[in-house]
């Protein structure tokens, strides 16, 4: 069986223009040790377009501007000791997602992990978390923030 989870939307599609705007979302993993963050964002107008800023903080409150950067999780254009990863180019076509996971063990961290990006293009952006390694096991739809809980096994 599956550790228990607890899930939550940090970006519900919020929608960027041309560089000039910051798509921002966090994550309160009070009580979690282990986060997964998938971010999706729609096509780009040009091939070789990927945001310019895409990146994982922590910080006591849900201030993005409180947050520092977790380098593991800071991309950048290319490869550098300022940064964790390299920015990859993001798709024209629907037939490619553009898909980032993040797998952060938040075991050393603070409470709130900050994402932050900054498309190149004008572009919508979704990102979804689940929460693991929990100090209690939620149960409730209220404790794992869904509308229904389906546990089994096969």
């Amino acid at each position: 069986m599956l550790p228990a989870s607890k899930f939550c939307i940090p970006v519900r599609g919020l929608t960027a223009s041309n560089g000039g705007t910051q798509i921002v979302g966090y994550v309160d993993r009070k009580g979690y040790d282990f986060c997964s963050i998938d971010t999706y964002m729609t096509t780009v107008d040009a091939v070789g377009n990927h945001p310019t800023t895409f990146k994982l903080g922590h910080s006591d409150d849900t201030y993005v501007t409180n947050a520092a950067d977790l380098t593991d999780f800071v991309g950048s254009t290319a490869t550098s000791t300022s940064s964790g990863w390299v920015i990859p180019d993001f798709s024209t076509t629907t037939a490619t997602d553009n898909t980032v996971k993040m797998n952060v063990d938040c075991r050393a961290m603070k409470r709130y992990l900050h994402l932050e990006i900054v498309p190149v293009t004008t572009q919508t952006c979704w990102s979804f978390a689940n929460l693991f390694r929990g100090k209690e096991m939620p149960v409730s739809t209220t404790e794992v923030n869904v509308l229904a809980v389906v546990n089994g096994t096969v």
